[in-house]
Order: structure tokens, then C-alpha cells, then sequence
């Protein structure tokens, strides 16, 4: 018996635990034998320990699937750990604070298309389609929908940016630019908005320019 132990120990400190032959394997065939050699179960508490270690590095990470596989093993291998209740209740926390973030973007996303459709870029009249998904962006940064729906956004602003300068609305032309600077706007998108811009700014300029006319 000791040699089996000897072997499990070894295998543990391999980094064997879980696979075939590993040191679970060998800690519970000794328990076969002895049910209550206390090694034996000293040795399976320890593996997972070490599997609750990793649900608590997933969970810290938002990784829910990998944090809930941890736990499954735990479970299969030391259903009476003590520490198998929190980790469970901290799951369940995180998977109902995801999913109501979950909701909260699609409605952002929502709201931000509703507000692009009728003009309400900056917030004139609600929350404003920049917000919304400045906020979306923040909740939930990869989401496809948030992605896209930025990238709309974009070519909404600069639209909007050309159309006020064209207009001589040099005000709102920079209230675009600006919304679109903190929207992330960048590259060859952000030099047409500040051409346009310019452009504007320089017609503003020569209207009141001393002998205009």
C-alpha cells in the first residue's frame, strides 16, 4: 500500500493527476482496498484543491464554461469538499450577471438603431446612439452585434459630419467629429471627418473675413 502511495505522490507532483494512471487513479484504488486510509484521501483532496484553484481563476476571468467544468471534477472526485458550495452559489451569481449584461446590450444595440434611424445622434432627444453603444462597447467589447453596430454608426457620423459642413453648420460638424473621436473613430474614416471639417472651418473663415462679400 505504501508503494501505491508512493506512486500517487509522485504522480502529483508530475502534474498526473486526472489522466489514466495518474494520481486520482491511484489514490482511489487504494481506497478500494482501504476506504478509510487517510492518505488515500488526504491525496484526492488535494487534486482538488488544486481543480477549485482553476474554477477560481475562471471565474476571476469571465471563462463560466471553464470555470463549471472545474467544478464538475471536483464534484466527480470529492463530492464533500467544502469549498464545492460557494463555488457553485459564485457560478450561479456570475451566469445570472452575465446574462442580464446579455440583455442590457441588445437593448443598448436596439436603442442605438432606433436612434440612428430617426437622427438622434448626440442625444437630443434621448441617450443619443453614440452613448448607447460607447456603452455596449464597455458592457460587452467583442459582441458581433455591438461590432456592427459601430461600424454603422461610423459611416452614420461621417455622413453626418459632410452634410453639416456642406451645410455651413460648422458647430455641428465638430459635435459629429467629436461624438465620432469618442466613438474610436480612427485611420482613413477619421481624415475624411476632419477634412470635411476643415473644409467647413475654412468657408466660415471667409465669410467673415474683413471685405467678404
Amino acid at each position: 500500500m505504501q508503494e501505491k502511495l508512493a506512486r500517487a505522490a509522485e504522480a502529483f507532483g508530475q502534474g498526473r493527476t486526472v489522466e489514466p494512471g495518474g494520481a486520482l487513479d491511484i489514490y482511489r484504488s487504494v481506497l478500494e482496498i482501504e476506504p478509510e486510509n487517510a492518505a488515500a484521501k488526504t491525496g484526492i483532496r488535494r487534486i482538488a484543491d488544486q481543480f477549485l484553484e482553476l474554477a477560481e481563476q475562471a471565474l476571476l476571468a469571465e471563462n463560466l464554461d471553464g470555470a463549471e467544468q472545474a467544478i464538475a471534477q471536483v464534484r466527480e472526485m470529492d463530492g464533500e469538499h467544502p469549498r464545492l458550495s460557494f463555488l457553485d452559489t459564485q457560478l450561479a451569481r456570475e451566469r445570472e450577471r452575465r446574462n442580464l449584461s446579455e440583455v442590457r446590450v441588445r437593448r443598448l444595440v436596439e436603442d442605438a438603431r432606433t436612434d440612428m434611424q430617426s437622427g438622434n445622434l448626440l442625444g437630443m432627444v434621448s441617450g443619443g446612439a453614440v452613448d448607447a453603444l460607447i456603452e455596449a462597447r464597455r458592457l460587452a467589447p467583442r459582441d458581433p452585434e455591438v461590432v456592427q453596430g459601430i461600424r454603422d454608426l461610423t459611416e452614420v457620423l461621417t455622413d453626418a459630419v459632410r452634410k453639416a459642413a456642406e451645410a455651413g453648420d460648422t458647430q455641428r460638424a465638430k459635435a459629429y467629429a467629436s461624438a465620432a473621436r469618442r466613438l474610436g473613430v480612427s485611420g482613413q474614416t477619421m481624415a475624411i471627418i476632419q477634412r470635411a471639417l476643415a473644409e467647413s472651418q475654412q468657408r466660415e473663415t471667409a465669410l467673415v473675413a474683413p471685405g467678404a462679400r
